[in-house]
């Protein structure tokens, strides 16, 4: 690597890091209404520009070798390359703080196949009954959550929502828009209790397709599951409509630095089962599925 190509890797990562933390912090101070995270808002704010102030004697006086160790100890500390280090992701969490956690979430995603739209672009549909309990960390908030179908394809999806049993009306209880990515966000117009914990059930139906089914091909198919807020627990039960022998399955738990790691997968009565506790917002898991080649079905 040449001195040009790390002066312009160490720019790049000073800037960033420099940025990031002036505005977590000045979001923190913003939003704060108490003593301490206004005291925490103001160390990052104070951070972010001592960062800038050694940045511009480095560059000036520093040499090529000092650069390069700043550059890697900075790598080293946030996180980009040692997966078990989270500094870089809880700061990403830190600047979209939600005034209530997820105590557990159980999501059971039915697929059922459509033989009569077999050569349709969308052969298939989804039935999730998804079973959420939160806990209110502030008085008078609202609890929201997304939906869509990867395609965009929201005309066709079918909702249902519970709050402690009680049946919500849209409109009344419950507003939605769609967002830029094609996803819905639905809110629940109930105003929590801090304290109060609360049970919420999603019902929905939606299509979706199988690209073996129609083509013959071993192309990849997947579901996806998104995190907004704290989750301590997630259990997810993915039920399919054909023999589980026949294809093979991996899921993933990627954080919000786009950091991959495998996670188990337990297959039983033709269900695929997945467990992972304290997801974060930014987090997502992934079940990858596709058939088997010939060579490896026995």
């Amino acid at each position: 690597m040449n001195t040009k190509d790390i002066k312009e890797q160490y720019n790049k990562y000073i800037v960033v890091i420099a940025v990031l933390l002036f505005l977590i912090g000045l979001t923190i101070v913003i939003l704060s209404e108490s003593r301490v995270p206004t005291i925490v808002g103001g160390a990052l704010i104070n951070l972010g520009m001592t960062i800038v102030v050694a940045d511009l004697f480095v560059s000036r006086f520093g040499s090529r070798l000092l650069k390069e160790q700043i550059m890697n100890g900075f790598r080293r500390i946030l996180g980009i390359e040692d997966s078990e280090n989270t500094l870089l992701s809880q700061l990403i969490h830190l600047q979209r703080p939600h005034p209530y956690h997820v105590l557990g979430m159980t999501t059971l995603s039915k697929m059922v196949y459509d033989s009569n739209k077999k050569d349709k672009q969308y052969n298939m549909y989804v039935v999730e009954r998804t079973t959420v309990y939160i806990k209110a960390l502030e008085d008078n908030i609202h609890y929201h959550f997304f939906r869509g179908t990867p395609t965009g394809e929201n005309s066709n999806y079918k909702i249902e929502v519970r709050l402690d049993g009680y049946l919500l009306k849209f409109g009344r209880d419950i507003t939605s828009h769609e967002e830029e990515d094609k996803r819905v966000q639905y809110i629940i117009k109930y105003k929590l209790k801090q304290g109060k914990k609360y049970k919420v059930e999603i019902l929905s139906v939606h299509p979706t397709c199988m690209s073996d089914l129609n083509h013959g091909t071993i192309k990849e198919d997947y579901f996806e599951h998104k995190f907004i807020e704290l989750t301590n627990k997630y259990d997810g039960v993915f039920e399919f409509p054909f023999d589980l022998r026949n294809y093979e399955f991996t899921a993933k738990r990627i954080d919000a630095c786009r950091r991959e790691k495998f996670t188990d997968v337990k297959i039983k009565d033709n269900k695929v089962y997945i467990s992972e506790e304290n997801l974060y917002n930014g987090d997502h898991i992934t079940l990858d599925y596709r058939k088997k080649t010939k060579k490896l079905i026995q």
